[in-house]
């Protein structure tokens, strides 16, 4: 009999990058090590990328017996749209559900759906194999098998078999796809460039109320695969030339062990120059162990960031949604670790989670931005998915949640044709404490904060309002989008509006990506959007930006000296980058060098017109938009090398060296004389010895 696997992935850009099959791959694997199996079904080539319906049936060149669809957010529509045809084709075929996004109690799914006829909910491998050998005895009594629903063969209703498989402790029983050997016909076909995902645990001892793993895992106790197969599946993915790994663990870096995997990779990647990247989901509650994995990674160029997830600052919140936080003093602290030793890190917040106002949602960006964070904050809609607590219609009437349904529009992926099937993501945007408009405005908020700080546009001007002045980052922001709505012309009235209007057609089912071309063939997010736009017309942007600061000051009564504040927007216009323009140097009566680069050290620089002449490594893209997207923000925007560099000169360093002989802790190399001296990066000091 012959089976066809579809677990169709998403393209990542414009190159032909995806994802191998993970689960696709393992319940093969495990299924073909069965005698019984193996010899009485034979197993089609996989079916993964995204493609039209018509295409996707015509790769079924043999008449199928099982068909088994892995669903998941980006591909449920286009999975139920192709299970219905090859159903209508081939009305024998069994068809199989399963994935996260398949419903654990499929009552209403199989009344919807009635070309279904099995699901398998949480972990499918046992339950994958058993249906295959009941399949060999019977093609309609599927009762008594743990995990699975069935189509009954007498009314055509879902029938629940109410037994959970006992899960296995040693994960290594389930065999590993890429060291048997299942995906090598790809590499001979060498059709694409493959992405690999790992798996070295699964489980998670937290019960976030948004997430499939509190509650759809179904298990709170870690359960791991040895550290020997884990090193030959990091082997595997070097010589098989795996430029990225993703990590499917739930917390990476809460174990002890994850430090040696650490060193498996970095020892894989010095031995065959690959994996090139290593992205994770890390421990929610960072601590010293992790601190160190995160600063090996980097050190030897795999890891982008390093996340530090808080999802909301509000106890309130916190509670609603069963999480804990580390306090914002330890989160302070852990941050100042990483900006000490260059490693980048961002911070991730879900905008619309129960209890959120609009009050507590701008107070805890607040919070976030005075702890020190140098890099990237993340703002994500909160999403409602199956077999979570947020989706139980308990809960959410309890909490009042509302959600939109929006087209999913994947950011930094390809784009896919209108022909093809639509997929939707269901995002929250009213609850009891947060109304539609609030909402409105806190996505609008929160945009404006990562154009300006995560991206850059502002970021030094306001830590000098804010250090100088006292000048709350939040007052800062709502006086740029007030500035904006008030003043239609020019640069920022037209991307306040335009993020208005997009946070108004996500509120009637736009989805969050936004197509330029010219900048690549991916998806952007609305502020990335905007900061190309900006980018354009940085000299104007800029202009207005520092009528808007001296505008903000008179309005607060604030006395403050003209000559410096124009320094310090130069400075700001010096530091981002440009479509083109190569190195060039610039001249500063005050020492804006030293104290922008104490920014985040333990202790600031004072502002002195001590003169200071800056280097500024600026990259020249010679006009190319897209080589500019792609470096500044793909490649920049997590790895905190969006900003260009500078390098300073013999006077900056020799008056660094006296505020450091007075106490100073200026992120600074330390010279013994100046002829020592060697050009380096602002942000890389500790990378000069």
């Amino acid at each position: 009999m012959n089976i066809y696997f579809n677990e169709y992935n998403l393209l990542m850009g414009s190159g032909g990058v995806t994802y191998l099959p993970l689960v696709s791959g393992i319940l093969q694997a495990s299924a073909q090590s069965d005698n019984v199996i193996a010899s009485n079904y034979d197993f089609m080539p996989f079916l993964f990328s995204l493609d039209e319906p018509t295409r996707l049936l015509g790769a079924y060149t043999a008449t199928p017996d099982v068909a088994c669809f892995s669903i998941a957010m980006w591909n449920e529509n286009l999975s139920l749209e192709v299970a219905r045809r090859v159903k209508e084709k081939y009305p024998h075929c069994l068809i199989v559900f399963g994935g996260a996004q398949c419903p654990h109690n499929p009552t209403d799914y199989f009344s919807q759906y009635n070309f279904i006829d099995i699901t398998v909910r949480a972990e499918g491998e046992v339950a994958f194999m058993a249906v295959l050998k009941r399949l060999l005895e019977s093609r309609t009594d599927f009762s008594g098998i743990p995990n699975v629903a069935f189509r009954s063969p007498d009314n055509g209703k879902c029938v629940v078999n109410p037994q959970d498989n006992p899960l296995e402790k040693n994960l290594d029983q389930y065999v590993s796809p890429y060291l048997a050997g299942v995906y090598e016909y790809l590499f001979d076909q060498n059709e694409c460039q493959y992405q690999m995902i790992i798996e070295t645990n699964r489980g998670c001892p937290f019960l976030c109320t948004f997430c499939y793993w509190g509650r759809g895992g179904y298990t709170r106790k870690f359960r791991f695969h040895s550290l020997a197969r884990i090193a030959a599946e990091i082997e595997w993915a070097a010589k098989h030339k795996i430029s990225y790994m993703f990590n499917a663990d739930s917390n990476f870096g809460m174990h002890s062990r994850d430090l040696e995997i650490a060193n498996m990779l970095v020892e894989a990647k010095q031995e065959y120059g690959y994996p090139e990247k290593f992205r994770t989901c890390w421990g929610k509650n960072t601590d010293e162990k992790i601190y160190r994995i995160a600063r090996l990674l980097h050190e030897h160029g795999l890891d982008k960031g390093m996340t530090l997830g808080r999802q909301s600052n509000s106890k309130k919140v916190l509670s609603n949604i069963k999480r804990d936080n580390i306090s914002l003093e330890a989160f302070s602290s852990m941050q100042e670790k990483f900006n000490t030793n260059n490693v980048p890190i961002y911070a991730e917040l879900i905008l619309g989670l129960p209890g959120e106002t609009r009050a507590s949602w701008i107070n805890g960006i607040e919070e976030l931005l005075l702890t020190g964070l140098n890099n990237q904050l993340f703002v994500y809609p909160s999403e409602v998915y199956p077999n979570t607590e947020q989706g139980d219609p308990i809960y959410r009437k309890k909490f009042g949640v509302r959600t939109t349904k929006i087209e999913l529009l994947e950011i930094h992926c390809t784009p896919r044709p209108k022909s093809w099937v639509k997929e939707y993501q269901e995002i929250v945007t009213s609850t009891n404490s947060m109304t539609e408009e609030d909402w409105r405005y806190m996505i609008v908020f929160s945009w404006v904060v990562m154009l300006l700080h995560s991206l850059n546009l502002g970021v030094f001007v306001m830590w000098y309002l804010n250090n100088t002045y006292h000048i709350r980052y939040a007052e800062f922001i709502d006086y740029f989008i007030t500035t904006g709505l008030a003043h239609s012309q020019g640069v920022i009235g037209g991307e306040v509006r335009n993020l208005f209007q997009s946070a108004d057609a996500m509120l009637n089912g736009r989805g969050r990506g936004h197509l330029a071309p010219e900048y690549g063939e991916v998806m952007w997010d609305i502020e990335e959007i905007s900061f190309f736009k900006v980018s354009e017309r940085l000299n104007d942007f800029v202009g207005e930006l520092t009528r808007m600061v001296i505008a903000l000051l008179q309005d607060r009564k604030i006395n403050y000296d003209r000559g410096q504040l124009d320094e310090v927007m130069q400075y700001q216009l010096f530091r981002l980058p440009r479509l083109s323009g190569g190195s060039c140097e610039q001249s500063f009566k005050w020492n804006l060098g030293a104290y922008f680069s104490s920014m985040f050290g333990k202790s600031v620089v004072d502002l002195e017109q001590s003169g200071d002449r800056l280097v500024l490594n600026r990259r020249d893209f010679s006009g190319i938009k897209k080589d500019f997207a792609q470096q500044v923000i793909l490649w920049g925007r997590k790895s905190g090398t969006l900003l260009e560099s500078i390098d300073y000169t013999q006077s900056t360093v020799q008056a660094t060296r006296v505020f450091q002989r007075e106490g100073g802790q200026a992120p600074v190399a330390k010279f013994s004389s100046p002829e020592q001296f060697e050009p380096y990066k602002a942000f890389d000091a500790t990378l000069n010895k």
